[in-house]
């Protein structure tokens, strides 16, 4: 019998020390995957919410802009009349017509407010006279306007000489012969108009004619100040400033020629009891707004901003005053958006 030397086993496959530095080398791979998708996915999400911020910037400066653009409907065609209303100091309670009235903030980071003013009427824009002495007590009008008046409509009774009140009609009567009206008030009136008193229709009760605007906690906000007990409604978050200037015309030629901040002779108390000829000159508003990102940003430095600085071309037509300045926290992205609104129905009425 012929015998053979054993011979050893050899083993093929992948020794636990190879799987080791494959595993090792699978893991560090997924993690220079991880981390480049967590850094992506942060930069996403940085770009987006300073997409947010631009929209919302855009979106705020448009809502504005309408709002400046109705401001004086209605009330600036009875802009004299309007006038003699007495000034109760309080944008809520004063018949004065006023189209905006600016409050501004404590100083160039505080934001400022603002309260615009006009009237919706469905089919009456211009005042239309008493026929018949209306004395404090009466709970009835007589109005020589067959179509200007509807029940549930809202308006100003002005005696010229000094008594006004906004008071609701809850029903109006066929026009006689003569085209005039017999209008039941919501409750008595509380001063006496003559038969050479107007009255001046605003609207239905429940369209806004008087909002404030204002920032709280960084949230842009409307409130009705017709409304007794309205509650203020959200309208964007993020907002870090508004700041405001009024487009005065000095001279009367029915162009802009000063901006001016809510102060002085423009400060809220002075223009609530101006003459119908300065408020009359009172033609556009410039709106300055810084609206802020959501996302926490680690690399954004802190951001210095600059609001209503003139430049040479401007400073050549206008009286600017100086711009307002500021400084705001790092970590997020900023979007500033200046627009100039013309007060149209001012304007229109050629009221200077």
């Amino acid at each position: 019998m012929e015998l053979r030397s054993a011979q050893p086993f050899r083993q093929s496959g992948v020794s636990l020390i190879e799987m080791m530095v494959g595993l090792i080398i699978g893991m560090l791979a997924v993690l220079v995957i991880y981390q480049t998708f967590a850094v992506s996915e942060g930069v996403k999400r940085q770009t987006i919410s300073a997409g947010d911020a631009q929209q919302t910037g855009m979106l705020a400066s448009y809502l504005l802009g309408v709002e400046f653009g109705n401001a004086g409907n209605g009330i600036a065609t009875n802009l004299t009349d309007l006038a003699t209303c007495p000034d109760t100091a309080d944008a809520k309670t004063t018949m004065r017509p006023f189209s905006v009235l600016i409050t501004p903030g404590a100083d160039a980071a505080t934001p400022d407010s603002f309260v615009v003013n006009y009237a919706t009427p469905r089919s009456l824009v211009t005042p239309a006279l008493f026929t018949a002495l209306a004395t404090a007590g009466d709970t009835t009008y007589k109005i020589q306007s067959p179509l200007g008046f509807h029940k549930d409509d809202m308006a100003i009774a002005v005696s010229g000489t000094g008594n006004c009140e906004r008071v609701k009609i809850t029903d109006v009567t066929a026009p006689d012969g003569n085209g005039i009206v017999t209008l039941t008030l919501a409750s008595p009136s509380v001063k006496d108009y003559p038969p050479s008193g107007l009255l001046i229709n605003i609207g239905p009760e429940n369209a806004v004619q008087r909002v404030l605007y204002d920032v709280n906690a960084g949230v842009l906000r409307s409130t009705d100040q017709v409304a007794a007990g309205a509650t203020a409604a959200p309208i964007a978050s993020s907002i870090m400033n508004l700041k405001l200037q009024y487009g005065i015309d000095t001279d009367g030629n029915g162009t802009v020629d000063t901006w001016t901040a809510a102060e002085g002779l423009h400060a809220p108390a002075s223009v609530l009891a101006m003459t119908a000829q300065n408020l009359g000159r009172i033609k556009a508003v410039r709106v300055g707004l810084i609206v802020r990102s959501d996302e926490f940003d680690r690399d954004s430095p802190v951001f210095n901003w600059t609001l209503f600085q003139c430049t040479a071309e401007e400073a050549a037509l206008y009286t600017c005053p100086d711009a307002l300045t500021g400084t705001l926290p790092a970590n997020y992205r900023y979007r500033v958006y200046e627009t100039i609104v013309p007060l149209r129905n001012s304007m229109w009425n050629n009221l200077s």
